[in-house]
């Protein structure tokens, strides 16, 4: 498993892979490194993949490859919107 781990949406994608930037990472990524990525308002899923694109700004692309892991959301994440329950009467 990645030693680094990239924040991302899963919902961002580019030609299949999931768009990532350098700020989101816990440490340094190069072109064809493998990272773990995962998004906090996802089930906590985490996934294992390939960096790509990498360029001068900080932004790169990541093609997912499979679950590895289930991570705990960040502290600093908002939660998501809840529905309420209206099978229930009151």
């Amino acid at each position: 498993m990645s030693n680094v781990k990239v924040r991302v949406d899963f919902n961002s994608r580019s030609h299949g892979r999931v768009r990532a930037s350098v700020r989101r990472a816990d440490g340094p990524v190069a072109n064809g490194q493998t990272v773990t990525v995962f998004d906090p308002y996802e089930h906590g899923m985490a996934y294992e993949g390939v960096v790509h694109e990498l360029d001068e700004l900080g932004r790169f692309t990541v093609e997912v490859n499979y679950v590895v892991e289930t991570v705990p959301m960040p502290s600093d994440a908002k939660p998501c919107a809840t529905v309420p329950d209206r099978t229930s009467s009151s």
